[in-house]
């Protein structure tokens, strides 16, 4: 566990993914970000418009065989995005997209420069999530990783609203390991259907009756086993995107 902002659990989360390189143009959503950017050995490439920089990162991702990386900030920044995403989806090119987005109590609100780039991209992306809180940056940037560069390569979308940039916590950040214990668990789970769900009594059902619910809707197998090890939800909805784009 290390004591972090956001802003600094997302660039060291980047730096373990191998990520040199990211393509776009800063923006008010992002300044925490790219104020410990700065202070990284990642290269970044300003674009003159977002949508260049989305096609950038999917060149790259092409030309290369890496996941590309992209950056835009809030509101039209990300909806310039939109053209390289869905680009990069459809030809099955791995890449990852992160937007800025206002502060959480500002969502749905119509806040300046407020979109639902979520609502948005949900169509023309492997897998999208938006951050809710600090802790959950790491898992997230893993998960964006793993999901666009396994089984039929995609796009990505991660939101990062600007409060959960700059909140300080305490944060796990994941190992340098490819295997690490977020997807060790995740093969472990799927062979041993005998582990139990660990939650507290009065959770348990409830848990238990959403995670199933989850399976129906999707026509997924319903014995693969309740997650028993996560943190936060944004890890329980990960692991249920890897189960739904590899089955």
């Amino acid at each position: 566990m290390v004591e972090m902002t956001g802003a600094q659990a997302f660039v060291k989360a980047l730096e373990k993914e191998g990520v040199d390189i990211m393509f776009g143009i800063s923006g008010g959503a992002l300044l925490p970000i790219f104020d410990d950017l700065y202070q990284s050995d990642m290269r970044f490439v300003l674009a003159r418009h977002e949508q260049g920089a989305g096609h950038m990162a999917d060149g790259y991702a092409r030309a290369s065989g890496r996941v590309g990386v992209c950056i835009a900030t809030s509101g039209p920044g990300a909806t310039n995005l939109v053209t390289g995403i869905a680009t990069a989806n459809i030809d099955s090119s791995p890449m990852v997209a992160f937007t800025g987005q206002v502060p959480i109590p500002m969502v749905g609100t119509d806040a300046f420069q407020e979109v639902d780039i979520i609502g948005v991209s949900a169509s023309i992306t492997k897998y999208n999530i938006q951050i809710r809180r600090p802790s959950e940056i790491p898992w997230a940037v893993k998960s964006a990783f793993y999901i666009a560069s396994t089984g039929r390569k995609g796009a990505v979308l991660v939101d990062l609203p600007k409060d959960a940039q700059i909140l300080g916590l305490f944060v796990h950040v994941l190992e340098d390991d490819s295997h690490s214990r977020f997807f060790r668990l995740i093969q472990e789970w799927i062979k041993d259907d005998s582990i139990k769900i660990d939650l507290q009594p009065q959770y348990s059902y409830p848990f238990e009756i959403w995670w199933k619910g989850l399976l129906r809707k999707q026509n997924l197998d319903s014995s693969w086993p309740i997650p028993s090890d996560f943190h936060s939800y944004t890890e329980v909805i990960s692991y249920f995107a890897y189960l739904s784009k590899s089955s």
